[in-house]
């Protein structure tokens, strides 16, 4: 599985417009274990291993990383269809000390006609 991003960040308090890109490429591999591979246009490469739980909820945890930081990644569906999704971080020799740095909801939008 394919996920791509675009995003476009106005300019604000003095910080310049900013566009930020990423892909995302999901699979399973030979021992059944799901993994992912994130990259953005801001040089950011993580790799993930992906638990998907009885609930349908989805857990994106980055591999250990010797004196680099953790990352979890959450999405888990909502009633009424919506997906709240969540990025944490983990300080370096912390990995399960994770703090939320973004969270959202998402709703599948219908195509134009």
């Amino acid at each position: 599985m394919v996920q791509t991003n675009h995003a476009e960040y106005p300019a604000s308090g003095g910080r310049p417009h900013l566009v930020h890109d990423d892909l995302m490429i999901i699979c399973r591999i030979e021992n059944g274990e799901v993994r992912a591979d994130y990259y953005d246009t801001e040089g950011h490469v993580i790799h993930y291993r992906v638990n998907v739980a009885q609930s349908g909820d989805v857990t994106f945890r980055s591999d250990p990383s010797a004196g680099g930081p953790g990352y979890r990644l959450k999405y888990k569906l909502q009633q009424g269809g919506a997906v709240r999704g969540e990025f944490a971080i983990a300080p370096p020799g912390s990995p399960g000390a994770f703090k939320v740095y973004l969270s959202w909801e998402m709703r599948k939008q219908p195509k134009a006609q």
